[in-house]
């Protein structure tokens, strides 16, 4: 696949971003690939210095955006079913802990990490859990799993609680009921 039919793919998931935020979707993605799919400091890093941005924009493009992640999961749907291996849709679900550390990091909590050394080992930090497309990509001949949706899971007691400045806390994110 070249980078103009790159291009052409990514354009169609324009509508669900605003024109400011389209530019730093662009510029995420295209780095996330060229650094291997790793975090985002290493897709700031494969810019090699040359974001067109200040790198907190990048950041705030996750925090603060406008766009809403069912509507840019239901484009990724469309766009991603020509490519399931021989008509086949087949999901897969993962959550997955992302490990972290601090006094005021919204909305992790204490997991039990089955991938821990220790038998029932704990750890703090943000339990993802994501639904994926498994599609067969042309350019690397394999199939491949597209994550589409994504929630970050809150126990009932963490999503019930006050916020640092005394407030209910609105923020319900991963919630069903």
């Amino acid at each position: 696949m070249e980078l103009d039919s790159f291009h052409m793919i990514v354009v169609s998931l324009a509508p669900v971003f605003s024109q400011p935020s389209f530019q730093s979707f662009t510029f995420l993605l295209e780095g996330w690939l060229l650094a291997g799919m790793r975090a985002m400091t290493s897709t700031a890093l494969a810019a090699q210095g040359n974001l067109p941005k200040h790198f907190t924009s990048y950041y705030r493009f996750f925090s603060q955006g406008a766009w809403r992640t069912d509507t840019l999961g239901s484009a990724l749907v469309r766009l991603v079913l020509p490519f399931a291996p021989d008509g086949q849709i087949v999901a897969v679900v993962d959550d997955t802990i992302a490990r972290k550390s601090g006094k005021h990091i919204w909305g992790a909590n204490v997991h039990h990490d089955p991938l821990g050394f220790v038998p029932n080992a704990l750890c703090f930090g943000h339990n993802w859990v994501v639904l994926a497309l498994v599609i067969r990509v042309p350019l690397v001949q394999r199939e491949v799993a597209v994550p589409v949706f994504w929630r970050l899971y809150r126990s009932r007691n963490a999503r019930k609680g006050k916020t640092r400045r005394g407030k209910d806390e609105r923020k319900t994110i991963g919630t069903t009921s």
